[in-house]
Formats: C-alpha cells, sequence, structure tokens
C-alpha cells in the first residue's frame, strides 16, 4: 500500500491524461449544424482537452521532481506522504455527489453547495470567504456560459432564465 500512496500522483496524472484524450476523441466525434461555426461547437472541449492533457503532464513531471528529492532527503524527511490526501478522498466524495444532484438541483444551486462543502474542508474558519466564493463563482460561471455563450445550463428545480 505505501507504493501506491507513492505513486498516487503518477496514477492521477496517467488517469487525467487518458481521460483527455478519450475526450479529446468524443468532441471531434461532435457533429456541426450545417448553418453553423464549424469552429465553435468544437473549441471549447478542445481546449478543455488540451488544458486537461498538460495539465496532467505538468502533474507527472513533478512527480519525478518531488520523487527525486524524496531520494535525496534524510530517511526521516521522506515520511511527509505526498500520496493520496484527505483532501482528495473528501474531492472525490464531493464531486461524486456533485455528480449525482447536478441535473436534480441545477447548475448555480449544486455548484454553490459544493464550493461551500469543499471550501468548509479544505480552508477552515473562513466562512465569510467561503459564502463569498461559493456564490459569487457560480453565479459568474452562469452569466458567462449561460447568457453570454448561450450555453444552456441545467436549471434544475428552479427555473432560473
Amino acid at each position: 500500500m505505501p507504493k501506491l500512496v507513492e505513486k498516487s500522483r503518477l496514477f492521477i496524472a496517467a488517469f487525467g491524461f487518458v481521460l483527455a484524450v478519450v475526450y479529446a476523441i468524443a468532441a471531434s466525434r461532435l457533429s456541426v449544424p450545417a448553418f453553423s461555426d464549424p469552429v465553435g461547437p468544437r473549441m471549447f472541449p478542445y481546449a478543455l482537452a488540451i488544458a486537461l492533457c498538460v495539465a496532467s503532464v505538468l502533474l507527472i513531471g513533478e512527480h519525478f521532481v518531488l520523487e527525486r528529492r524524496r531520494r535525496g532527503a534524510a530517511p526521516e524527511a521522506a515520511d511527509e506522504g505526498d500520496g493520496v490526501t484527505r483532501v482528495a478522498i473528501v474531492a472525490l466524495a464531493l464531486l461524486t455527489a456533485y455528480y449525482v444532484i447536478f441535473d436534480f438541483l441545477g447548475f448555480l444551486v449544486s455548484t454553490a453547495l459544493f464550493l461551500i462543502a469543499f471550501l468548509s474542508f479544505s480552508n477552515r474558519g473562513q466562512w465569510k470567504t467561503n459564502i463569498i466564493v461559493a456564490v459569487l463563482f457560480p453565479l459568474g460561471i452562469y452569466l458567462l456560459l449561460d447568457r453570454l455563450f448561450g450555453a444552456r445550463l441545467p436549471a434544475g428545480i428552479f427555473e432560473f432564465g
């Protein structure tokens, strides 16, 4: 088990890279309506896939840099536990819950709930900041995507817009 924990960053990055490639392949199969901009519907998925690939490659590089440092460090300093943390496990559980409630509650409510739960865990004691971020971030993203770019987001149980 310790080897798995030590290499968790590498596994997560490799999984992210594979996910990005699969996502890019799926994006390439999007149909483009005859009377629309051919770049429009594909630009965002491709940009997202490229960003995920770059982030994955950077995480892989970070893993090897940290591994090299750990090997060169004193034995007691190498026990810091650079693998899967409680924050990662909580984030995964919250993302799973977010996925489950997303369509039912809609983008605004589910994203605000996810952010307040995650920020309450990872940024303890900063309630004012956490609530401001949890309310303003989804609202800003909603206005950007739904109103400015015309991408319809799930309204959920409340009929916004």
